[in-house]
C-alpha cells in the first residue's frame, strides 16, 4: 500500500482501527447477489490520523469485487 498523508491536515502518522459501536460497522452491497458462499458483509476498518483525529474508513474491495462477481 503507497504511503498515505491525512487530506486534512497532511500529516503521515497514522493509526489503524475499526469504528465500533454494540457491534462491528459493515458495508452491505446495493448489488450483491442472494446466492455467494460467504458473508455478503464487508468489515470497515479506519486509519486515525494521529496529529488531528481525521479518520479515514476503509473496506477489503478484493471481497467486494467477489460479492458482486458472484
Amino acid at each position: 500500500m503507497a504511503e498515505m498523508s491525512c487530506p486534512s491536515c497532511g500529516s503521515k502518522v497514522f493509526e489503524p482501527g475499526h469504528i465500533q459501536s454494540t457491534g462491528l460497522i459493515y458495508q452491505r452491497l446495493s448489488n450483491a447477489k442472494f446466492a455467494i458462499l460467504e458473508p455478503s458483509e464487508i468489515q470497515v476498518k479506519s486509519q486515525m490520523c494521529m496529529d488531528c483525529g481525521h479518520i479515514m474508513l476503509f473496506v477489503d474491495t478484493e471481497k467486494a469485487a467477489r460479492i458482486l462477481k458472484s
